[in-house]
């Protein structure tokens, strides 16, 4: 009875059929990873500009206190009514820190004036 080449080689095409597939499905997933985490970070940014906006709002105010009200600049945790929220801090005699925030989200702005 002759062998046939053919009956030797006839699962070779199933693995590599399966390795594949298993590379594709890598590729597949770690790009879909890639993917989603970029549409939750660029969910925050808008986050983000409203608590930058909130400190603006607190370095304006803590500004005004300063040069036209002779006060120290100093604020308390101030609400802006629409879920932002700042505050102003010493960093100095001649220093300021702002920080506004907003959900889960903080950003300072700091001055010397």
């Amino acid at each position: 009875m002759k062998k046939n080449k053919n009956n030797s080689q006839k699962g070779i095409s199933l693995y590599i059929t399966i390795i594949i597939l298993g590379l594709i499905s890598g590729i597949v997933f770690g790009l879909s990873s890639l993917f989603l985490n970029q549409v939750k970070m660029s969910r925050t940014i808008g986050d983000s500009f409203k608590a930058f906006y909130a400190a603006d709002a607190g370095i304006e105010q803590s500004l005004y206190s300063i040069r036209i009200e002779e006060g120290d600049g100093l604020i308390t945790l101030t609400d802006l009514g629409n879920g932002q929220e700042y505050e102003v801090e010493s960093c100095g005699d001649t220093c300021r820190k702002s920080i506004g925030y907003y959900s889960d989200t903080q950003r300072s702005i700091q001055i010397t004036y």
